[in-house]
C-alpha cells in the first residue's frame, strides 16, 4: 500500500469539520493503531489512526469496525485521563507541514478544563502521534525533527481517499463491499440542501396543521361526556375497543400531553430551519450544529406533572421514583431508551429511573446508592423490620422494559437486565 497524499490528508480534514462539537468517549489501541471514539449530533464515528511506516494513514468510520484493538498503550492511558469526555473543537492542517494534522479538544470534567491538543504525523517513516494538555504532554514514541515544509504541496487540491481505504479495509478484513464502513466526504451541494430543507419545511409545517394534541383531547372529552367507547367514525381508529373507558380517556389525554410537549420542540425546528434555508439562499452555508449541549437533568421536562421523588446522584445524574403506579408508568414511557431502571425483585413497589446521557456509564456506588433508594422507596415505615436484609435489585435499560397492557398496577416485562446485590440499611438507622 501507498501512503496518504496531500490531497487526500485534505479532504479528510474537510470531512472531520463537519463532526466538530462531538465528543471523546473511548481510546483503543494496538502496537502500530490508535482509535478514538466519538460521539456527536450525528452519532457515533470511529478515527482509526493508522501508523505502520510504510504507510500511515487515517479512516473514518460512521458505524462500529468490525473489531477494535484491544492493546493498552501508556498514550492511550494518557489519553483516557487528560481527553475523553473532552469535545472536538478544531481540525486543521498547518500551512506549511505536509501530511500533518492538529485536533483541538476542550471541555471535560469539573477540574480538568484544560484544553487538549493532538497532533498526527503521517510521513512515511515519520508517522507519530502526540498529546499536549497544559504542561504535560506524551508521544506515541520519540518525536524526530520535521521535514523542511515543501510549499509546492499547499497547492493540492482535495482528493478523495476512497481507494486507498478500500485497499486497506480489503487487506485487514477481506473483502469490504463499497467502504460501507468507511465514510468519505462530499462537496456541499447547495442546490441539494436547499431543496432538502424546503422538503423538510413543508413537511413540518403539514405536521403542525393537523394539530394532533387538538384531536387527541377533542376526543378526550368527547369521552368524558358521552361515557362510550362508541364514538364517530373519524375518531374509531384513535380508540382501542378492547380497553375500558377510564383506559381510553387516560391514553387521550396523555398523548395529547406528549404531542403538545413536542410542538413546542416541532416549531424551533422550523424556525431554524427557515433561517438556514435563507442563508443558503443568500449564498451563505450554514454553520455545522455541534453537538447538542447535554440535558439539564435536574430541571428536566421528564418529569413535569408527574408526581415522583427525586434524588440527585453525585454531581451528573439524577434519579426519580413515581408516588404511585401511574406516576411510575408515567415516568418509564417519558424515559429514554437508554436510560436506567431499576426495581426491588420479588416486592410489588416503586420504579426507578435515573437519568443519563447516551452511552455514559453510571459508576457502581452510584447504583448502589440509587439500589438502596428503590429498597427504602419500596418499604416505606417497614423499613426498619428490613434492616440488614440481602436485597436484589434489577436493572436494565429503559429500552427492555415494556409495561403490561392494561395493567393498572404498575407492573412490567424486562429483558437484558442484571441485578445488584445490596444489605439493606435504611436512613437514620
Amino acid at each position: 500500500m501507498r501512503p496518504m497524499t496531500i490531497g487526500e490528508i485534505e479532504h479528510f480534514v474537510n470531512s472531520l469539520k463537519t463532526l466538530v462539537g462531538a465528543r471523546l468517549q473511548k481510546v483503543f489501541s494496538s502496537e502500530n493503531e490508535l482509535v478514538m471514539e466519538f460521539y456527536g449530533g450525528s452519532g457515533e464515528f470511529w478515527l482509526w489512526w493508522e501508523l505502520r511506516p510504510q504507510h500511515p494513514m487515517v479512516l473514518l468510520f460512521s458505524t462500529r469496525p468490525p473489531s477494535l484493538p484491544k492493546q493498552v498503550k501508556p498514550l492511550v492511558l494518557f489519553l483516557r485521563a487528560h481527553a475523553v469526555n473532552k469535545r472536538l473543537t478544531q481540525v486543521m492542517r498547518p500551512p506549511g507541514t505536509g501530511r500533518m494534522l492538529r485536533l483541538t479538544l476542550e471541555g471535560g470534567a469539573e477540574g480538568d478544563r484544560e484544553d487538549c491538543e493532538i497532533e498526527v504525523r503521517l510521513f512515511p517513516h515519520g508517522q507519530n502521534l502526540g498529546v499536549q494538555v497544559g504542561g504535560k504532554g506524551m508521544w506515541w514514541k520519540k518525536p524526530q525533527a520535521l521535514p523542511a515544509p515543501q510549499l509546492v504541496e499547499e497547492s493540492t487540491a482535495p482528493t478523495s481517499p476512497a481507494p486507498l481505504w478500500q485497499e486497506w479495509m480489503d487487506q485487514r478484513w477481506g473483502r469490504a463491499p463499497s467502504l460501507q464502513n468507511a465514510r468519505p466526504a462530499a462537496p456541499v451541494d447547495v442546490a441539494q440542501e436547499i431543496a432538502r430543507r424546503e422538503r423538510a419545511i413543508e413537511k413540518i409545517r403539514q405536521e403542525l396543521s393537523q394539530d394532533r394534541a387538538r384531536q387527541w383531547r377533542e376526543l378526550g372529552e368527547w369521552l368524558k361526556s358521552h361515557q362510550t367507547v362508541k364514538v364517530p367514525v373519524e375518531w374509531q381508529e384513535m380508540v382501542d375497543a378492547a380497553q375500558d373507558l377510564a383506559w381510553n380517556l387516560d391514553h387521550c389525554f396523555t398523548k395529547a400531553k406528549q404531542l403538545e410537549a413536542k410542538r413546542a420542540g416541532t416549531e424551533q425546528r422550523l424556525r431554524d430551519l427557515e433561517s438556514e434555508l435563507e442563508l443558503l439562499r443568500r449564498g451563505e452555508l450554514p454553520a455545522k450544529k455541534a453537538a447538542p449541549p447535554e440535558r439539564n437533568l435536574k430541571n428536566s421536562s421528564a418529569t413535569e406533572g408527574v408526581k415522583a421523588r427525586k434524588l440527585l446522584l453525585g454531581e451528573k445524574f439524577v434519579a426519580y421514583v413515581g408516588k404511585s403506579a401511574r406516576d411510575n408508568l408515567e415516568l418509564l414511557r417519558r424515559a429514554r431508551a437508554w436510560d436506567l431502571w431499576l426495581h426491588l425483585r420479588d416486592y410489588p413497589g416503586s420504579h426507578c429511573i435515573i437519568h443519563r446521557n447516551k452511552n455514559e456509564k453510571v459508576p457502581d456506588h452510584l447504583l448502589l446508592e440509587a439500589a438502596q433508594w428503590v429498597a427504602q422507596s419500596t418499604f416505606g415505615r417497614k423499613s426498619e423490620q428490613k434492616k440488614g436484609e440481602k436485597l436484589t435489585v434489577l436493572c436494565a435499560e429503559c429500552r427492555f422494559v415494556r409495561p403490561i397492557r392494561g395493567d393498572k398496577m404498575g407492573r412490567v416485562n424486562y429483558q437484558n437486565e442484571t441485578t445488584l446485590t445490596v444489605v439493606f440499611h435504611p436512613p437514620n438507622s
